[in-house]
């Protein structure tokens, strides 16, 4: 019975969704497989965001948004009724990182952090900035103007939208990009947002 229905959501993930021009770009433009696996996998206190498209079944609305990879494969989880493992099976299939949803429980672990206008005016901020210089960590000037946490997962969605693994500090609650797979040598990109 499980793998009749992860067959048919695998199915269900390999149809192509339509988004309209006026909503944010969708996940599979930039984003790199490599970084989705391992934001999937990754069960540390210091989570990597994915990007994703999802379809809330009961209203037939689909939304894209970054969510933590850990929260995609909870959802996962919850709608399947399967464990971990095969939900981080499932999520690594769908190569479009579309997915469906219909349990009111698996759609609650992926929320919406933040609005379109916010991603817009991050990615329009953002568009300057090289990756060499983001990886160096010229970004603490956006400490003082995106503390929020909906402009922490704007700004972690345009960087994911743009090929960059992204993940947040466990204790402060920063951006960074880690330097290799072990999330060793950090770099901050925007510095304890959320104290304020």
């Amino acid at each position: 019975m499980n793998r009749l229905i992860i067959l048919m959501f695998l199915l269900i993930c390999s149809t192509e969704v339509p988004v309209s021009s006026q909503e944010i770009t969708g996940p599979a433009t930039i984003q790199r497989a490599m970084n989705f696996e391992s934001a999937v996998r990754d069960q540390s206190t210091s989570p990597r965001y994915v990007s994703i498209n999802f379809t809330d079944e009961n209203t037939e609305l689909t939304q894209h948004t970054c969510v933590f990879g850990w929260d995609l494969v909870i959802a996962i989880s919850r709608e399947f009724g399967v464990g971990n493992s095969q939900a981080i099976d499932i999520a690594l299939k769908s190569h479009d990182y579309s997915f469906h949803f219909s349990k009111k429980n698996a759609l609650d672990a992926l929320p919406i952090q933040f609005s379109q206008e916010d991603f817009l005016s991050v990615r329009e901020r953002l568009a300057s900035l090289s990756d060499e210089m983001l990886r160096a960590g010229l970004m603490n000037w956006l400490n003082n103007e995106y503390r929020e946490p909906r402009f922490r997962a704007a700004a972690a969605c345009v960087l994911v939208e743009r090929g960059l693994p992204v993940a947040v500090s466990d204790r402060s609650r920063s951006l960074y990009i880690p330097k290799n797979t072990s999330d060793q040598n950090k770099i901050n990109l925007l510095y304890d947002i959320d104290k304020y």
